[in-house]
C-alpha cells in the first residue's frame, strides 16, 4: 500500500494513464481479433461462392451435355419413324403382291386341272363314258 500511495503522490497521472493504456490495449486486441475473424468468415465465403461458381460451370456443362443427347435422340426418333413408315408402304406392297400371287396360282390350278380333264375326256380316260 506504500508503494501504491507513493506511485500516486509522486506520479499522479501515470496511473491512470497505465489504466487508460491498458483498457485501449484490450480494446484495440478486441478490434483486431474481431477483424481477424472478419477477414477468416470473408475468406470462407470467398471460398463458397468459388465453389458455388464452380458448381454452377459442371451444371451447366451437363446440360449442355443432355442438350446434345437430346438432340441425337430426337435425330434417332425421326429415323426411326421414317423407316417405320417406309416399312408399313413395304408391308402393303407385298400383301398385295402376294394377293396376285395368289389369284395368279388359283388361276394356274384351275387351268391345269381344265388342261388334264381335256386331255382325259379326249383320251377316253373317264370311266363311265
Amino acid at each position: 500500500e506504500e508503494e501504491l500511495a507513493r506511485e500516486v503522490t509522486d506520479n499522479p497521472t501515470g496511473m491512470f494513464q497505465q489504466g487508460v493504456q491498458t483498457q485501449a490495449n484490450a480494446k484495440m486486441k478486441r478490434a483486431y481479433n474481431e477483424a481477424a475473424d472478419r477477414a477468416k468468415d470473408v475468406e470462407r465465403l470467398q471460398r463458397s461462392i468459388q465453389e458455388l461458381y464452380q458448381m454452377f460451370q459442371d451444371l451447366a456443362t451437363l446440360v449442355s451435355r443432355q442438350g446434345e443427347v437430346l438432340n441425337s435422340i430426337e435425330t434417332n426418333v425421326n429415323t426411326a419413324s421414317k423407316n417405320v413408315k417406309k416399312g408399313n408402304a413395304q408391308l402393303v406392297k407385298a400383301h398385295k403382291y402376294q394377293k396376285k400371287t395368289r389369284k395368279c396360282m388359283c388361276c394356274l390350278l384351275i387351268i391345269g386341272i381344265s388342261i388334264i380333264m381335256v386331255f382325259a375326256v379326249s383320251t377316253g380316260v373317264i370311266v363311265g363314258a
